[in-house]
């Protein structure tokens, strides 16, 4: 599996999970059946620029507080993740490879776009829910330049 779907995996993850150490990452990673070493874990936190954050009496792994960094990381993994988009009404249907809704997911929702009423993501297919059928339209205008970009 490649490198995109990985870090979508990680990102995954930690927003989901107080994830603490690599060695939580690699298990979590393993279990999702990818073939890690420590060194690739490593590299993937570096590159998605993942900090710790205090959380109770622990520090734990969340997204760096540069959003920008990390909004570029999100729209990379949203190109690859994404194989077609469809408005029907006031729903945009996206088509994402299998396991890569969630991540195309939360690049929607980063947006912050104010038409969004909510996005519900399965395995290779995200709803998103506009108020209006121009709020879609709109929403597919930023779309499309994303994945032009």
């Amino acid at each position: 599996m490649s490198r995109h779907f990985r870090q979508a995996k990680i990102l995954e993850v930690i927003e989901k999970t107080p994830i603490y150490t690599q060695d939580e990452i690699a298990v979590f990673l393993k279990a999702s059946g990818f073939k890690i070493t420590q060194a690739t874990v490593s590299r993937d936190i570096k590159d998605l620029g993942l900090i710790k954050i205090p959380y109770g009496d622990k520090l734990r792994y969340t997204r760096d507080v540069d959003k920008s960094v990390m909004l570029n990381k999100i729209k990379d993994i949203f190109k690859t993740a994404m194989v077609s988009y469809e408005q029907v009404g006031n729903t945009i249907v996206l088509k994402t490879l299998n396991g890569m809704a969630h991540a195309a997911s939360a690049m929607i929702e980063q947006l912050n776009h104010c038409g969004i009423v909510g996005c519900i993501a399965g395995i290779d297919t995200v709803f998103v829910i506009v108020r209006e059928v121009e709020d879609g339209q709109g929403l597919i205008q930023i779309i499309e330049q994303i994945i032009t970009d």
